[in-house]
């Protein structure tokens, strides 16, 4: 991943992950989202790289948004069969669905073994495994939950155990592309999550933004 673009200043730093982590899981249990938080965490974060600086960067609001961000899709994750039947029709939910794209020859078992899992701790800990390695910013994740929740309004889709991780990579790579300088490369985020190879990103992203009418713009009001 040497060819990772910014140094940005607000980027998750290990340290600081594991303290929204606790914080995230707490607020998920004080909000009556009890559920055994034990899991896989799917992507295993390297050792700390040489750009990281000191947690003190990061307020208390930062912190917050953090935490409301992994609150929500937590909150609205779903795992129950019924699910599936009902988005039977719903071709986003169709491409969404992660477990077609699990036959790919050396991909590491830990990939389907978690796709089920929705624990809090999951959903933590894959959210900022993600935001640490890509080096994608607070603001950058905020923004991708905004573009989520258009498509959700627009596709009728539910956030599902096997549709949130292909759906929060998606909207998280065009919120990087509208609002950061150098922003990611398809191909360097399929190396963090290999379920999906650069073409399926493509495709996702194009219709991920056919859906959404291309309104990738967020006003200052909607954002705070």
């Amino acid at each position: 991943l040497a060819p990772f673009r910014k140094l940005a200043p607000l980027v998750p730093g290990p340290a600081f992950c594991e303290s929204v982590k606790a914080m995230a899981v707490d607020a998920i249990v004080k909000a009556g989202q009890r559920q055994q938080v034990s899991g896989i965490v799917a992507t295993k974060p390297p050792p700390a790289p040489a750009r990281d600086g000191p947690t003190q960067r990061f307020s208390r609001a930062q912190q917050q948004l953090l935490c409301a961000g992994i609150h929500f899709f937590h909150r609205h994750i779903r795992s129950d069969p019924g699910v599936i039947e009902r988005m039977e029709g719903n071709t986003m939910f169709k491409l969404f669905f992660e477990v077609p794209y699990h036959n790919k020859e050396g991909l590491l078992a830990v990939f389907p073994e978690s796709v089920h899992d929705c624990s809090a701790i999951h959903v933590c800990s894959f959210i900022l495994s993600i935001l640490h390695q890509g080096l994608f910013s607070v603001s950058a994740f905020i923004v991708s939950i905004i573009y989520l929740s258009r498509f959700k309004e627009n596709t009728r889709i539910t956030l599902h155990a096997c549709t949130w991780r292909p759906l929060f990579l998606t909207s998280l790579l065009l919120a990087d592309k509208m609002w950061e300088d150098k922003p990611v490369r398809n191909s360097s985020l399929s190396k963090l999550f290999p379920v999906l190879n650069n073409l399926e990103l493509n495709l996702m992203e194009c219709e991920f933004l056919k859906e959404i009418e291309f309104n990738v713009l967020v006003t200052p009001d909607l954002f705070c």
